[in-house]
């Protein structure tokens, strides 16, 4: 079905075609209109590019052996990793300005794997094994601790 029409468009004066088809997969239709005035002389070419626009479906024949992207918007998980490693790094930064603002830093037991928050005070430049922070080992001596982080 064809519906020749003319009207206006934004106060201008405009003429073209609504066409519908039905097909054993639901309804196309298809609309070309241009300004009145030049409507003759371009029917023809508006009516070609309608016919090489050309719109597919997932669910009819034509989709056979074609892979095309899914489209599930409850489908976030590229977004939520970008965002989750946005908010580790600003986590990171968060605590770095956190200890040296309060002037602490974290350290760990290479040995015992034990985390504690030193204050920087600590540091003890002669230490046994060069400067750095230390532990007293039961037994007698000390461990030198890694700086987490660094």
């Amino acid at each position: 079905m064809a519906a020749e029409f003319e009207g206006t468009l934004g106060g201008r004066p405009v003429h073209g075609v609504y066409t519908v088809t039905s097909s054993g997969f639901g309804f196309m239709s298809g609309l070309r209109a241009c300004a009145a005035a030049s409507w003759d002389a371009r029917k023809l070419l508006l009516g070609r590019v309608l016919e090489g626009v050309r719109i597919t479906s997932t669910s009819g024949p034509s989709s056979q052996g074609v892979m095309l992207p899914r489209n599930n918007p409850l489908d976030d998980s590229t977004i939520m990793s970008s965002w989750n490693a946005r908010n580790e790094s600003q986590d990171r930064t968060s605590q770095a300005w956190s200890n040296a603002t309060l002037g602490v830093e974290q350290v760990q037991s290479e040995s015992t794997g034990e985390l504690w928050t030193v204050s920087q005070n600590a540091w003890w430049a002669t230490g046994p094994q060069g400067p750095g922070y230390y532990r007293e080992v039961p037994g007698g001596g000390y461990e030198q601790l890694e700086v987490v982080g660094q």
